[in-house]
């Protein structure tokens, strides 16, 4: 980024091995283009880039990095040429190394474009708690301090500020800033009224209580019933507790995290927890938006990068395929209702795969707690690249026909051909091969 100078230019700096410490901007690029390297100006930017070029989010964001005295600031349309296909898929495929390795990302979450910018004007006196002074039984002076409902960022049945029932932030619907979120060990995000900071330690906010350590954190947001979709808190609560468990694990600091809530319910194999996991990370990854239906692998792949590390798991193609058990519970997804009239193939993954969709995908491993597997694996065959993958997936499993919506069976159906069994399931071995080519 350059000199630490405020007035100073920005720069590009092209190097192929650790430069320093330095920042990540998470970001919406909304439906216009921001500022980009591209093949014609790339040796431009290498000498520089006036700050009035620069969009109202990266110059504040360029602020902020200085304020942190860090040097160096990565913003993907500025260090990846974005009209070099090639530099591109090996970018994207290192998002991984790069939010991990980064001292902190800024989070731009209050804004829908590189335009919206960090800062906000708001009422400081809207989270500034009454102090008190009051005599206890002993007759001493005691200073309180008493704040509303409003003021707190817990949330409780009796406790939803309104300002995050007005309307959602735009940064928690986009696809790409799903790996951005699960990769960052710390994050400082600029909301509409402040700012909040989550570390593996701490989350601290402008509004009382101001702070929690993060396991409070994920534990508050397990006990809360209400849930409002446009809450972003529910999201870093579920992040936070990913984190903990298969990004940053440190199970001897958090033996409450590291208990199976679907073992307790006596539903699951403690073993299953990870898988149980990946299918919520897909339901919640395939309900954002994502400009390009090409990019439903390559947007995810750093998440998968990372637990592939730590479960020690095998990944193809968006599920697990180290162990057939894995494969079986990788196949048990479906379209939800909302997501079928959005219907679509995206051409970057086999049939079987929730990645071969365009849609919002609802994952059914919760059916495990009643349902036994019947299937074999017989084989699976496996090419392409991170962004593209091509299958073939053969098993040997009864089937029959049934139809399912959102999730849950809603009618079995007989055979058509009565000469097979009269409705009941007949064993047959099914190969498919499933796939996927460039259209």
């Amino acid at each position: 980024m350059g000199s630490s100078d405020a007035a100073s230019e920005v720069r590009l700096v092209e190097t192929s091995h650790h430069v320093g410490t330095y920042a990540t901007l998470s970001h919406c690029w909304g439906g216009g283009t921001p500022i980009k390297t591209t093949t014609e100006n790339i040796s431009k930017h290498l000498l520089g880039i006036k700050n009035e070029c620069l969009p109202r989010t990266f110059a504040e964001a360029v602020h902020v990095t200085r304020k942190l005295g860090i040097q160096y600031l990565w913003i993907d349309s500025l260090c990846i040429i974005q009209n070099d296909h090639d530099d591109w898929e090996r970018e994207a495929v290192m998002m991984c190394q790069y939010y991990q390795n980064s001292l902190v990302t800024i989070a731009a979450a209050d804004g829908s474009n590189s335009d919206a910018g960090l800062f906000r004007d708001f009422d400081t006196l809207a989270t500034r708690p009454c102090r008190f002074r009051v005599p206890d039984q002993q007759g001493h002076i005691r200073s309180l301090c008493v704040f509303t409902p409003q003021m707190s960022f817990r949330r409780t049945q009796f406790n939803m500020p309104s300002l995050y029932m007005s309307k959602s932030l735009a940064l928690y619907a986009r696809a790409w800033v799903f790996q951005e979120q699960v990769l960052s060990s710390r994050t400082l995000t600029y909301y509409r009224d402040g700012f909040t900071w989550r570390c593996q330690e701490m989350v601290f906010d402008e509004k009382p209580p101001l702070m929690q350590t993060t396991t409070d954190f994920i534990l508050d947001d397990k006990k809360t019933q209400l849930r409002m979709g446009s809450d972003p808190r529910p999201i870093e609560a579920g992040i936070a507790e990913l984190q903990r468990k298969w990004i940053y694990p440190r199970p001897e600091l958090d033996p409450i995290l590291n208990e199976s809530s679907f073992h307790k319910r006596g539903c699951m194999d403690p073993s299953n927890d990870f898988l149980l996991a990946w299918g919520k990370i897909i339901q919640d990854y395939t309900d954002r938006g994502l400009t390009n239906k090409s990019d439903r692998l390559i947007a995810i792949q750093g998440v998968a990068q990372a637990a592939a590390a730590v479960a020690a798991r095998t990944y193809f193609a968006g599920i697990w395929v180290d162990t057939p058990h894995s494969i079986f519970m990788g196949l048990l997804w479906c379209v939800s209702a909302v997501g079928s009239r959005n219907r679509g193939r995206t051409g970057v993954a086999p049939s079987w795969s929730w990645a071969s969709v365009s849609s919002q995908v609802i994952w059914l491993g919760h059916w495990l707690c009643r349902l036994e597997s019947r299937i074999t694996i017989v084989g699976l065959q496996k090419q392409g690249a991170l962004s593209k993958t091509e299958g073939e997936l053969t098993m040997d499993v009864n089937i029959r026909p049934a139809m399912v919506e959102d999730g849950y069976v809603a009618q079995l159906t007989d055979w058509e051909d009565e000469n097979r069994g009269h409705g009941h399931p007949e064993r047959m071995s099914r190969q498919e091969n499933c796939s996927c080519h460039s259209r």
